[in-house]
């Protein structure tokens, strides 16, 4: 075995030139350790030692900064990242990867019944798992394929939430899991939790309300490749970094790097930066391990979030609860919580960052165990330590001010900003849902004000606004379209087409033979409402709306928009329609 590593180091070292000379004559031992694992594992794992904050700002654009402990500083890095390393000269360790410390025994989990969620699954019993929460719990479970990785295995969403078919005005929280591929304890801690809300589902009360009244979001894993190194049937050898040697919680965009901090988007990365275009998260977790400590934004600056004293309360109540249920010097590091880049150091591309700064939806980095592929026989000691924490985390969001944005006319939901006035910087801001207009703005304790704005409305401010800490302030606002008033303005297409009442409701009279016409109603918010057809083939000028929408519903009173489509073209006119 000596002999085969040899070799390997050789060819290694062979293939690598660029970095003999700086440190050879240092480090020969731990250079050809480096040099065997990049060849074999694509990364390799090593600490330093380090006093300059400056050159710790130049180090974080090399490698992959994992944790500081006084002057000692854990990294990893791929071939070229080292390569780049080796020129400052450091004296370094080689560390044998967190992946490859233990080998764990697996489960297909094939017996669901007996499960206890203390063995890690393989790929495909991962994969069963999925779905036998979705068979068991079809009204509660949705199972949602995100995307692939990069060696195409699939990046799976779980929804959970009472009626899981519905688009409900409710709080959507996000958890994630498994960035880095060989923190590994939180991909069967994530499993556990959607079984455990789902068996506690009408048997305890909070758990209840939770499932009944939010849109929880969970993705126990996005590296799949780096957590199945190995292979689909054993989590032995994991790795930080992906299938192409790229450390994915350096990969997303960033406030200070913009929108491809290491020039472009990882496979995994472009999948999670997609679908979550589609929702605004008002409260979110991503899920680590390496370290025992509850992190915030921001990673990238030194300076404060706009809700520090907030982010600051959350993080310590996990901490202090985690400390309470578990043997003494757990979730001691850095007193169990603390601001990313103040008691970790500057990194950039993280999900910490890119979620409230490019989503405008908070949250943290919680880190459960320092040894990150812990034994079997750990995994539910751990899940025991952190349980109470994570409820009271979830509890959050019920808190800070709670409301709706509505059309003063109409009373549908709108998209809106929501801006807390001399306080939001930064992206701190959020927006309401649609299309219920909802939205939830989790602050600290105070007196605000917040103006609501959305387009075509004048913006709104509502002042002295109160809230207290671990209680909601409900708050709805009307906003009024600007296209109302005393005068109704001069719509364009006047020439083209006209609206008067009629007995069945409003009709439409395209002016002269204008050739094929159709028409259809909208709400000011652009939401379709109903599609019109010709009264018939000798009046195909002239179409009647009777106030109902494309599915047979009564509309209310309010400010409506007609388009009309004439040989290819389109022109509107806004209307007041009252119903009696």
């Amino acid at each position: 075995m000596k002999t085969a590593r040899s070799v390997l180091a050789v060819l290694s070292f062979l293939l690598l030139p660029a970095i003999i000379t700086p440190i050879f004559s240092q480090n020969n031992l731990h250079y050809n350790k480096a040099l065997e694992y990049l060849e074999r594992k694509g990364e390799v794992y090593f600490k330093f030692f380090i006093d300059s904050k400056a050159d710790m700002s130049k180090l974080t654009n090399i490698i992959s900064l994992e944790k500081t402990i006084g002057s000692e500083v854990y990294a990893y890095a791929n071939r070229e990242e080292f390569e780049q390393f080796l020129q400052y000269n450091y004296y370094y360790e080689v560390l044998v990867p967190p992946g490859d410390l233990i080998y764990p025994e697996m489960s297909d989990y094939s017996d669901w019944d007996s499960r206890e969620w203390d063995r890690y699954p393989t790929y495909e019993g991962y994969i069963s798992i999925l779905n036998q929460f979705e068979s068991d719990y079809p009204q509660l479970c949705k199972v949602y394929e995100v995307g692939k990785t990069a060696q195409n295995r699939t990046i799976h969403a779980v929804k959970i939430t009472d009626n899981v078919d519905e688009n409900e005005p409710e709080p959507k929280f996000l958890q994630t899991a498994t960035i880095h591929g060989d923190e590994v304890l939180n991909y069967i801690n994530m499993l556990h939790m959607i079984d455990y809300l789902f068996a506690n589902y009408q048997q305890d009360e909070f758990i209840t309300r939770l499932i009944d009244s939010v849109e929880m979001w969970i993705v126990p894993s996005i590296n799949l490749d780096g957590t199945y190194r190995s292979g689909n049937n054993t989590v032995q050898g994991a790795r930080r970094y992906n299938s192409n040697n790229v450390d994915l919680n350096r990969n997303f965009p960033d406030p200070v790097r913009g929108l491809y901090p290491q020039g472009t988007w990882e496979q995994e990365t472009k999948t999670m930066v997609e679908w979550e275009k589609n929702f605004f998260f008002e409260l979110q977790i991503d899920w680590h391990g390496g370290i025992e400590s509850a992190l915030w934004p921001w990673a990238c600056w030194s300076k404060k979030h706009p809700d520090d004293s907030w982010y600051r309360m959350i993080s310590e109540e996990y901490a202090e609860l985690a400390q309470d249920n578990s043997p003494s010097g757990y979730f001691t590091w850095q007193g169990g919580s603390g601001n990313c880049y103040v008691d970790w150091g500057e990194i950039h591309g993280t999900r910490l960052d890119y979620q409230p700064y490019y989503r405008h939806g908070p949250g943290v980095t919680i880190e459960t165990s320092t040894q990150k592929l812990l034994p079997e026989s750990q995994i539910l000691d751990h899940w025991n330590y952190n349980i109470n924490a994570m409820l009271n985390y979830y509890e959050e969001i019920f808190y800070g001010i709670h409301g709706t944005v509505t059309d003063s006319i109409t009373g549908e939901g709108l998209f809106a900003k929501v801006f807390v006035d001399n306080h939001d910087k930064d992206s701190s801001w959020i927006h309401s849902n649609t299309p219920h207009g909802d939205y939830y703005r989790l602050i600290h304790e105070g007196n605000y004000s917040l103006t609501f704005s959305s387009e075509g409305y004048y913006p709104k401010t509502v002042s002295n606004v109160n809230v207290q800490n671990k209680a909601a302030t409900i708050l709805n606002v009307k906003l009024m379209p600007k296209n109302v008033g005393n005068k109704t303005p001069v719509p364009a297409g006047k020439d083209i087409f006209s609206v008067t009442p009629c007995n069945n409701g409003i009709k439409i009279t395209i002016n002269g033979d204008q050739g094929n016409c159709k028409a259809a109603v909208y709400g000011v918010n652009g939401k379709l409402i109903k599609t019109l057809t010709p009264l018939s083939a000798s009046q195909k000028n002239s179409m009647v709306w009777s106030g109902f929408d494309n599915k047979g519903r009564p509309v209310g009173s309010g400010c409506y928009i007609i388009q009309v489509y004439v040989s290819g073209k389109k022109y509107s006119r806004q209307f007041i329609l009252i119903n009696s």
